[in-house]
């Protein structure tokens, strides 16, 4: 549920994206990174994790201008 805008978007191959749609995952966006959450049958608990094989670091910000 929610909002989606560019700044919360994650990028996800057609079967991971309706995964989430279909409501078989979930995904929540912690400080700009992704955490998705497996349904039962993968973890009982449903812990949230990070993809561990492809990252691309914490999110840039745009660096502050300093005028002398």
């Amino acid at each position: 549920g929610g909002t989606t805008t560019l700044t919360d978007g994650v990028l996800l191959c057609s079967h991971h994206h309706h995964r989430i749609h279909d409501g078989t995952w979930t995904v929540h966006s912690r400080h700009g990174i992704p955490w998705f959450r497996p349904p039962h049958t993968i973890d009982p608990q449903q812990r949230p994790r990070r993809n561990g094989y492809w990252t691309a670091g914490p999110p840039k910000t745009t660096p502050e201008l300093h005028l002398e």
